[in-house]
């Protein structure tokens, strides 16, 4: 659940609430409903790769018969206006005929970012 559900959401006393109550054992809220429904259009810059392969003229001088350095980087940037932790919701248990949790965001981990240096050499 989003931080907003949890200072939003209806309570005792609480006549300015814009969200229904939020109770882990609260039967209607957890049913499938369109008033959770949240536009989750993002743009993500999920692989990149530079390298550069050093010229035969130059690595000939150090035995080497090629050299290539690479620098990877995945998942760098996410722009999205979608308030959960990853607009790529999890598809658990999906298939034929059982689709109520297709698109559901149950809070899963978002996807990591992650950066690899690499060596290519050949002799």
């Amino acid at each position: 659940r989003s931080l907003r559900m949890y200072e939003q959401s209806w309570e005792p006393g609480k006549t300015d609430a814009l969200l229904p109550i939020l109770r882990s054992n609260d039967v209607v809220s957890s049913q499938p409903s369109t008033y959770y429904l949240e536009d989750g259009t993002y743009f993500r810059l999920k692989n990149v790769q530079l390298s550069y392969s050093f010229p035969t003229k130059t690595i000939k001088n150090l035995g080497l018969g090629s050299l290539r350095v690479y620098l990877q980087g995945q998942n760098l940037l996410t722009l999205t206006k979608y308030e959960g932790l990853d607009p790529e919701v999890n598809l658990r248990g999906y298939s034929a005929g059982n689709d109520r949790q297709l698109g559901v965001d149950e809070g899963v981990y978002p996807a990591f970012r992650s950066f690899n240096f690499g060596l290519n050499v050949s002799f």
